[in-house]
Protein backbone atom coordinates (compact mmCIF):
# COMPACT_ATOMS: atom_id res chain seq x y z
CA UNK A 1 0.00 0.00 0.00
CA UNK A 2 1.17 3.62 -0.58
CA UNK A 3 0.96 6.30 2.13
CA UNK A 4 -1.02 9.13 1.77
CA UNK A 5 0.13 12.40 1.90
CA UNK A 6 -2.79 14.28 3.64
CA UNK A 7 -4.50 12.72 6.23
CA UNK A 8 -8.31 12.34 5.87
CA UNK A 9 -10.97 14.34 7.33
CA UNK A 10 -12.96 12.64 9.87
CA UNK A 11 -15.67 14.32 11.91
CA UNK A 12 -16.13 13.00 15.22
CA UNK A 13 -18.45 10.56 16.70
CA UNK A 14 -19.54 9.25 13.61
CA UNK A 15 -18.61 5.82 11.71
CA UNK A 16 -16.31 6.38 8.56
CA UNK A 17 -14.08 4.89 6.22
CA UNK A 18 -10.53 5.01 5.95
CA UNK A 19 -7.80 3.83 4.87
CA UNK A 20 -5.67 1.24 7.07
CA UNK A 21 -2.46 3.71 5.60
CA UNK A 22 -3.85 6.56 7.76
CA UNK A 23 -4.20 4.51 10.86
CA UNK A 24 -1.47 3.63 13.72
CA UNK A 25 -1.52 1.06 16.49
CA UNK A 26 -1.68 2.20 19.96
CA UNK A 27 1.43 1.65 21.30
CA UNK A 28 -0.25 1.36 24.69
CA UNK A 29 -2.67 -1.63 24.10
CA UNK A 30 -2.36 -3.81 26.95
CA UNK A 31 -2.41 -6.67 24.38
CA UNK A 32 1.19 -5.49 23.52
CA UNK A 33 3.22 -6.99 26.49
CA UNK A 34 5.16 -9.34 25.71
CA UNK A 35 8.46 -8.88 27.47
CA UNK A 36 9.23 -5.35 26.90
CA UNK A 37 7.50 -1.77 26.64
CA UNK A 38 6.61 0.06 24.41
CA UNK A 39 6.15 4.09 23.71
CA UNK A 40 5.46 6.22 20.87
CA UNK A 41 8.21 6.43 19.20
CA UNK A 42 8.00 2.44 18.58
CA UNK A 43 8.33 1.34 15.76
CA UNK A 44 5.40 -0.01 13.84
CA UNK A 45 6.61 -2.93 12.71
CA UNK A 46 7.76 -3.89 16.15
CA UNK A 47 4.21 -3.24 17.51
CA UNK A 48 2.54 -5.26 14.73
CA UNK A 49 5.33 -8.18 15.67
CA UNK A 50 4.24 -7.77 19.75
CA UNK A 51 0.46 -8.26 18.54
CA UNK A 52 1.21 -11.24 16.39
CA UNK A 53 2.92 -13.03 19.41
CA UNK A 54 0.48 -12.56 22.04
CA UNK A 55 -3.00 -11.61 20.43
CA UNK A 56 -3.25 -15.36 18.43
CA UNK A 57 -3.97 -13.89 15.47
CA UNK A 58 -3.82 -17.14 12.47
CA UNK A 59 -7.51 -17.36 12.81
CA UNK A 60 -8.72 -14.07 12.29
CA UNK A 61 -5.74 -13.44 9.12
CA UNK A 62 -7.81 -16.89 7.77
CA UNK A 63 -11.02 -15.51 7.81
CA UNK A 64 -10.58 -12.60 6.68
CA UNK A 65 -8.77 -14.38 3.66
CA UNK A 66 -11.65 -16.42 3.20
CA UNK A 67 -14.58 -14.10 3.39
CA UNK A 68 -12.66 -10.40 3.23
CA UNK A 69 -12.51 -7.71 6.07
CA UNK A 70 -16.26 -7.07 6.86
CA UNK A 71 -16.65 -3.65 8.79
CA UNK A 72 -19.57 -4.63 11.49
CA UNK A 73 -17.31 -2.79 14.17
CA UNK A 74 -16.22 0.27 13.50
CA UNK A 75 -12.48 0.57 14.98
CA UNK A 76 -12.30 3.20 17.66
CA UNK A 77 -9.89 5.79 16.37
CA UNK A 78 -8.28 9.48 17.72
CA UNK A 79 -6.38 11.79 16.09
CA UNK A 80 -2.91 11.64 16.50
CA UNK A 81 0.01 13.92 14.70
CA UNK A 82 -0.69 13.13 11.02
CA UNK A 83 -2.23 9.47 11.40
CA UNK A 84 -4.96 8.00 13.63
CA UNK A 85 -4.46 6.03 16.56
CA UNK A 86 -6.49 2.83 16.99
CA UNK A 87 -7.58 2.86 20.64
CA UNK A 88 -10.01 -0.46 19.93
CA UNK A 89 -9.33 -2.55 17.13
CA UNK A 90 -5.87 -3.19 17.26
CA UNK A 91 -5.82 -6.92 16.55
CA UNK A 92 -7.81 -6.19 13.75
CA UNK A 93 -5.38 -3.51 12.26
CA UNK A 94 -2.26 -5.49 12.87
CA UNK A 95 -4.13 -8.87 10.72
CA UNK A 96 -5.62 -6.12 8.05
CA UNK A 97 -1.30 -4.68 8.29
CA UNK A 98 -0.11 -8.31 7.84
CA UNK A 99 -2.18 -8.81 4.83
CA UNK A 100 -1.23 -5.84 3.07
CA UNK A 101 1.80 -4.84 3.96
CA UNK A 102 5.03 -6.56 1.54
CA UNK A 103 7.71 -8.12 3.44
CA UNK A 104 5.43 -7.71 7.30
CA UNK A 105 4.17 -11.26 7.46
CA UNK A 106 7.74 -12.64 6.84
CA UNK A 107 8.95 -10.17 9.39
CA UNK A 108 6.99 -11.16 12.13
CA UNK A 109 7.31 -14.84 11.23
CA UNK A 110 3.28 -15.32 10.64
CA UNK A 111 2.47 -17.11 7.54
CA UNK A 112 -0.54 -15.67 5.09
CA UNK A 113 -1.51 -16.35 1.94
CA UNK A 114 1.08 -15.45 -1.48
CA UNK A 115 -1.94 -14.26 -2.84
CA UNK A 116 -5.30 -12.46 -2.05
CA UNK A 117 -8.41 -13.21 -4.42
CA UNK A 118 -9.66 -9.67 -5.79
CA UNK A 119 -12.47 -9.21 -3.32
CA UNK A 120 -10.54 -9.94 -0.23
CA UNK A 121 -8.21 -6.70 -1.48
CA UNK A 122 -10.95 -4.81 -2.24
CA UNK A 123 -12.57 -5.15 1.28
CA UNK A 124 -9.27 -3.98 2.63
CA UNK A 125 -8.93 -1.04 0.85
CA UNK A 126 -10.98 1.00 3.35
CA UNK A 127 -12.47 0.30 6.86
CA UNK A 128 -14.85 1.89 9.25
CA UNK A 129 -13.70 3.85 11.65
CA UNK A 130 -15.34 5.58 14.51
CA UNK A 131 -13.81 8.85 15.94
CA UNK A 132 -13.36 10.39 19.56
CA UNK A 133 -11.93 13.47 20.74
CA UNK A 134 -10.31 12.44 23.94
CA UNK A 135 -9.06 8.88 25.03
CA UNK A 136 -11.65 9.20 27.75
CA UNK A 137 -14.38 8.55 25.44
CA UNK A 138 -13.62 5.39 24.96
CA UNK A 139 -12.69 3.84 27.84
CA UNK A 140 -15.76 2.49 29.09
CA UNK A 141 -16.62 0.65 25.78
CA UNK A 142 -12.76 -0.76 25.54
CA UNK A 143 -12.79 -1.80 29.23
CA UNK A 144 -16.08 -3.32 29.19
CA UNK A 145 -15.31 -5.47 25.95
CA UNK A 146 -12.53 -6.38 27.14
CA UNK A 147 -12.76 -7.23 31.00
CA UNK A 148 -15.87 -9.44 30.85
CA UNK A 149 -17.23 -9.17 27.18
CA UNK A 150 -16.40 -11.64 24.32
CA UNK A 151 -13.04 -10.44 23.52
CA UNK A 152 -11.08 -10.78 27.08
CA UNK A 153 -7.84 -9.49 28.60
CA UNK A 154 -5.38 -11.41 30.25
CA UNK A 155 -4.97 -10.24 34.04
CA UNK A 156 -1.73 -8.32 33.48
CA UNK A 157 -3.66 -6.81 30.48
CA UNK A 158 -6.67 -5.83 32.43
CA UNK A 159 -4.29 -4.19 35.59
CA UNK A 160 -2.59 -1.78 32.96
CA UNK A 161 -5.47 -0.78 31.36
CA UNK A 162 -7.66 0.00 34.77
CA UNK A 163 -4.70 1.27 36.75
CA UNK A 164 -3.87 3.94 33.63
CA UNK A 165 -7.66 4.90 33.51
CA UNK A 166 -7.33 5.32 37.65
CA UNK A 167 -4.29 7.10 37.73
CA UNK A 168 -5.44 9.44 34.49
CA UNK A 169 -8.78 10.85 36.17
CA UNK A 170 -8.54 10.09 40.07
CA UNK A 171 -8.29 13.94 40.26
CA UNK A 172 -11.43 14.70 38.45
CA UNK A 173 -12.97 12.72 41.33
CA UNK A 174 -13.14 9.03 39.71
CA UNK A 175 -12.79 6.03 42.13
CA UNK A 176 -12.39 2.31 41.16
CA UNK A 177 -16.05 1.57 42.32
CA UNK A 178 -16.78 3.91 39.26
CA UNK A 179 -14.37 1.61 37.27
CA UNK A 180 -15.61 -1.46 38.33
CA UNK A 181 -19.11 -0.09 37.29
CA UNK A 182 -18.28 0.66 33.80
CA UNK A 183 -16.19 -2.67 33.14
CA UNK A 184 -18.68 -4.90 34.83
CA UNK A 185 -16.24 -6.75 37.18
CA UNK A 186 -16.08 -7.29 40.66
CA UNK A 187 -14.80 -4.43 43.28
CA UNK A 188 -12.65 -6.56 44.92
CA UNK A 189 -11.10 -8.26 41.80
CA UNK A 190 -10.28 -4.28 40.20
CA UNK A 191 -8.78 -3.38 43.27
CA UNK A 192 -6.45 -6.20 43.94
CA UNK A 193 -5.39 -6.01 40.49
CA UNK A 194 -5.05 -2.07 40.33
CA UNK A 195 -3.35 -2.08 43.81
CA UNK A 196 -0.47 -4.34 42.23
CA UNK A 197 -0.02 -2.30 39.60
CA UNK A 198 0.88 0.55 42.49
CA UNK A 199 3.55 -1.85 43.64
CA UNK A 200 4.87 -2.80 40.19
CA UNK A 201 5.51 0.76 39.18
CA UNK A 202 7.06 1.44 42.31
CA UNK A 203 9.11 -0.77 41.93
CA UNK A 204 9.93 0.02 38.33
CA UNK A 205 10.30 3.93 38.95
CA UNK A 206 12.42 3.85 41.88
CA UNK A 207 14.68 1.17 40.18
CA UNK A 208 14.16 -1.46 42.58
CA UNK A 209 12.84 -3.96 40.08
CA UNK A 210 11.43 -3.95 36.26
CA UNK A 211 9.53 -6.77 35.59
CA UNK A 212 10.06 -6.07 31.96
CA UNK A 213 13.79 -6.46 31.90
CA UNK A 214 14.76 -8.25 35.56
CA UNK A 215 12.75 -11.22 35.52
CA UNK A 216 13.88 -14.91 34.72
CA UNK A 217 10.42 -16.25 34.29
CA UNK A 218 9.33 -16.00 30.51
CA UNK A 219 5.62 -16.19 31.30
CA UNK A 220 4.91 -13.12 33.45
CA UNK A 221 2.25 -14.96 35.96
CA UNK A 222 0.69 -11.58 37.33
CA UNK A 223 -1.76 -13.46 39.21
CA UNK A 224 1.03 -14.47 41.73
CA UNK A 225 1.45 -10.59 42.59
CA UNK A 226 -1.57 -9.93 43.24
CA UNK A 227 -2.91 -12.66 45.02
CA UNK A 228 0.73 -12.46 47.62
CA UNK A 229 -0.12 -8.93 48.07
CA UNK A 230 -3.70 -10.00 49.40
CA UNK A 231 -1.93 -11.95 51.94
CA UNK A 232 -1.08 -10.94 55.48
CA UNK A 233 2.15 -12.46 55.44
CA UNK A 234 3.16 -10.63 52.40
CA UNK A 235 1.46 -7.15 53.64
CA UNK A 236 3.07 -7.31 56.43
CA UNK A 237 6.76 -7.97 55.02
CA UNK A 238 6.57 -5.23 52.84
CA UNK A 239 4.92 -3.08 55.59
CA UNK A 240 2.02 -1.87 53.95
CA UNK A 241 -0.72 0.31 55.17
CA UNK A 242 -3.79 -2.07 56.72
CA UNK A 243 -5.76 -0.15 54.09
CA UNK A 244 -3.41 0.34 51.25
CA UNK A 245 -5.68 -1.31 48.41
CA UNK A 246 -8.22 0.79 49.14
CA UNK A 247 -7.03 4.52 49.52
CA UNK A 248 -4.34 3.27 46.64
CA UNK A 249 -1.65 6.18 47.04
CA UNK A 250 1.43 6.12 44.80
CA UNK A 251 4.21 4.30 46.44
CA UNK A 252 2.78 1.92 48.96
CA UNK A 253 5.97 0.27 50.06
CA UNK A 254 8.17 2.20 52.63
CA UNK A 255 11.42 3.41 51.52
CA UNK A 256 13.05 1.03 54.19
CA UNK A 257 11.38 -1.87 52.91
CA UNK A 258 12.72 -1.31 49.30
CA UNK A 259 15.21 -4.23 49.42
CA UNK A 260 12.29 -6.22 50.97
CA UNK A 261 10.15 -5.61 47.70
CA UNK A 262 13.35 -6.24 45.58
CA UNK A 263 13.31 -10.01 47.33
CA UNK A 264 9.46 -10.51 47.16
CA UNK A 265 10.00 -10.11 43.03
CA UNK A 266 12.93 -11.85 42.84
CA UNK A 267 11.16 -15.05 44.83
CA UNK A 268 7.78 -14.76 42.64
CA UNK A 269 9.79 -14.11 39.14
CA UNK A 270 13.86 -14.85 39.55
CA UNK A 271 16.55 -12.45 38.87
CA UNK A 272 18.00 -12.20 35.67
CA UNK A 273 21.45 -9.98 36.75
CA UNK A 274 22.00 -12.77 39.62
CA UNK A 275 20.84 -15.56 37.20
CA UNK A 276 18.27 -16.85 39.89
CA UNK A 277 15.32 -18.69 39.43
CA UNK A 278 11.67 -17.95 40.69
CA UNK A 279 10.69 -20.16 43.79
CA UNK A 280 7.11 -20.64 42.40
CA UNK A 281 6.44 -23.60 40.51
CA UNK A 282 2.73 -23.16 41.09
CA UNK A 283 0.66 -20.94 43.02
CA UNK A 284 -0.61 -23.45 45.57
CA UNK A 285 1.12 -23.77 47.52
CA UNK A 286 4.40 -22.46 46.47
CA UNK A 287 2.70 -18.67 47.03
CA UNK A 288 1.91 -19.81 50.88
CA UNK A 289 5.28 -21.61 51.81
CA UNK A 290 7.03 -18.52 50.46
CA UNK A 291 5.29 -16.13 52.27
CA UNK A 292 5.91 -18.29 55.78
CA UNK A 293 9.88 -18.18 54.52
CA UNK A 294 9.81 -14.30 54.57
CA UNK A 295 7.82 -13.62 57.32
CA UNK A 296 10.57 -15.89 59.62
CA UNK A 297 13.94 -14.85 60.24
CA UNK A 298 16.01 -17.81 59.71
CA UNK A 299 14.45 -19.06 56.47
CA UNK A 300 14.42 -15.45 55.39
CA UNK A 301 18.56 -14.91 55.85
CA UNK A 302 18.92 -18.35 54.05
CA UNK A 303 16.75 -17.18 51.17
CA UNK A 304 19.01 -13.78 50.79
CA UNK A 305 22.35 -15.99 50.88
CA UNK A 306 21.01 -17.65 48.01
CA UNK A 307 19.69 -21.05 48.91
CA UNK A 308 17.17 -21.89 45.94
CA UNK A 309 15.25 -24.39 47.01
CA UNK A 310 11.51 -23.62 48.21
CA UNK A 311 10.91 -26.98 49.82
CA UNK A 312 14.40 -26.34 52.13
CA UNK A 313 13.56 -23.15 52.96
CA UNK A 314 10.32 -24.11 54.01
CA UNK A 315 11.76 -26.99 56.42
CA UNK A 316 13.54 -23.91 58.64
CA UNK A 317 9.94 -21.53 58.34
CA UNK A 318 5.94 -21.87 59.71
CA UNK A 319 4.95 -23.88 62.18
CA UNK A 320 6.76 -27.46 63.37
CA UNK A 321 3.61 -29.04 63.93
CA UNK A 322 1.97 -28.63 60.90
CA UNK A 323 5.72 -29.82 58.90
CA UNK A 324 5.41 -32.65 61.22
CA UNK A 325 1.81 -33.21 59.96
CA UNK A 326 2.48 -33.26 56.98
CA UNK A 327 5.44 -35.26 56.66
CA UNK A 328 3.61 -38.09 58.68
CA UNK A 329 0.62 -37.71 56.34
CA UNK A 330 3.10 -38.38 53.78
CA UNK A 331 4.57 -41.14 55.44
CA UNK A 332 1.32 -42.99 56.00
CA UNK A 333 0.97 -42.70 52.26
CA UNK A 334 3.92 -44.47 51.17
CA UNK A 335 4.08 -46.73 54.09
CA UNK A 336 0.36 -47.79 52.74
CA UNK A 337 1.93 -48.31 48.80
CA UNK A 338 4.93 -50.52 50.73
CA UNK A 339 2.21 -52.83 52.40
CA UNK A 340 0.24 -53.43 49.55
CA UNK A 341 3.29 -54.03 47.66
CA UNK A 342 5.05 -56.50 49.86
CA UNK A 343 1.93 -58.58 49.59
CA UNK A 344 2.79 -59.60 46.39
CA UNK A 345 6.62 -59.75 46.56
CA UNK A 346 8.54 -63.41 47.41
CA UNK A 347 11.82 -61.71 47.81
CA UNK A 348 14.14 -58.88 48.72
CA UNK A 349 17.19 -57.75 46.35
CA UNK A 350 20.17 -56.28 48.59
CA UNK A 351 19.42 -52.84 47.42
CA UNK A 352 15.53 -52.95 49.05
CA UNK A 353 17.46 -54.41 52.45
CA UNK A 354 20.05 -51.56 52.78
CA UNK A 355 16.65 -48.98 52.07
CA UNK A 356 15.16 -50.87 55.13
CA UNK A 357 17.60 -50.85 57.35
CA UNK A 358 18.24 -47.33 56.49
CA UNK A 359 14.51 -46.50 56.91
CA UNK A 360 14.73 -48.49 60.90
CA UNK A 361 17.47 -46.43 61.96
CA UNK A 362 15.68 -43.48 60.69
CA UNK A 363 12.13 -44.50 62.44
CA UNK A 364 14.19 -45.28 65.54
CA UNK A 365 16.24 -42.32 66.11
CA UNK A 366 12.30 -39.96 65.17
CA UNK A 367 10.96 -42.78 68.20
CA UNK A 368 13.73 -41.98 71.03
CA UNK A 369 12.70 -38.11 69.66
CA UNK A 370 9.11 -38.46 70.44
CA UNK A 371 9.78 -40.11 73.56
CA UNK A 372 11.86 -37.11 74.85
CA UNK A 373 8.98 -34.60 74.12
CA UNK A 374 6.62 -36.69 75.56
CA UNK A 375 8.25 -37.00 78.54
Amino acid sequence: MVYNMTLKALDPYKTQMISPDELILDAKNPRLYNGKSFNDNADPHELVKALSDTADLEELIKSITENGYMSIEPLIVMKKGDKYVVLEGNRRLAAIKLLTESGLAQKCRVVVPKVLEPQVIESLKEVAVYLVKKESEARSFIGFKHVNGPHKWDSFAKAQFAYKWFVNERATGLTIDDITKKLGDSNNTVRSIVSAMFVLEQAKNQEIYDIHTDRMSPKFSFSHLYTALNRSEYKDFLGLERDWNVTLKDNPVPVQNFDKLKDVLTGLYGYKKDKRASLISSQNPDLKYFGEVLANETSYEAFKSGVESLSELYKQAGDPLQHIKDAFLEINKQLDTISSVLDRTDSLDDTTKNYIEQFKKKVSKVQFQLQSIEG
